[in-house]
């Protein structure tokens, strides 16, 4: 076996003259950035006193937080179980509760909602043509009578995204008549994997949200009124599988 210590190989040349440029040039545009005021307007919580500070963060002050209930520790949620269990609970009993809850998740997802919610219909393993399923359909019409559609497509763990699946997603939405202005396309993850970012890149109209934002915002987009303890409890658990 060859002793690579013996190898009388000439060490490549390196000039460091050029990283230094860089790294002078950053650290200059950090220091004026800062010294601008820039960041002024960002208030930092008052970390002397933890408590109020995380609420002000996470805000675990409100009564309805899922942080307030306790996971079923025994249960490994599925991909699956997740989005259908979310489809479950936003189909809640009461039509004001369903409306509430469906709003939350648009909001939490970044939809913006301009005309408001008028109808709206929740489903899970939508098939398409080419017999992908799409994981949350959430479709609705606006007070100004107009027809709007987000496709969720959700990963926990490692998963990436299937090949082809986004764009058959997107052309399934496409064929029901929503158009790009109409239609918002999210893909849902703990992290954004290489895989998953390849696959993006491929299909620019989707655009990623993690599981922790999802969570944490749907939360606060909520009404507490139309919680329950059970659908809360499936949060917690749902973010410890996915968060």
């Amino acid at each position: 076996m060859c002793d690579w210590r013996r190898a009388a190989l000439p060490l490549p040349t390196f000039d460091p003259s050029s990283l230094h440029r860089v790294s002078r040039a950053l650290a200059d545009d950090l220091t004026r950035t800062l010294r601008s005021g820039a960041f002024a307007i960002l208030r930092p919580p008052a970390w002397a006193n933890p408590r109020p500070a995380i609420d002000s963060v996470f805000r675990t002050d409100l009564a309805h937080h899922l942080f307030r209930a306790d996971p079923i520790a025994w249960v490994q949620l599925t991909e699956t179980q997740i989005t259908g269990g979310f489809v479950r609970f936003l189909n809640a009993p009461g039509k004001l509760g369903r409306l509430a809850r469906t709003r939350a998740l648009l909001t939490a997802l970044g939809v913006r909602l301009h005309d408001g919610v008028q109808t709206f219909e929740v489903r899970d393993e939508v098939q398409t043509r080419t017999r992908k399923r799409i994981d949350i359909l959430v479709e609705w019409k606006d007070s100004s009578g107009i027809r709007c559609a987000a496709a969720i497509e959700a990963k926990v763990g490692d998963n990436g995204v299937s090949p082809g699946s986004l764009h058959a997603y997107r052309n399934h939405l496409e064929r029901l008549g929503y158009t790009r202005q109409r239609r918002q396309l999210i893909f849902v993850s703990p992290r954004l994997h290489k895989k998953s970012h390849r696959a993006l890149q491929r299909n620019r109209e989707w655009r990623w949200v993690s599981w922790q934002d999802l969570f944490l915002t749907y939360d606060r987009a909520l009404d507490g009124t139309h919680d329950d303890e059970e659908f809360r409890q499936f949060r917690r658990t749902a973010w410890n599988r996915a968060g």
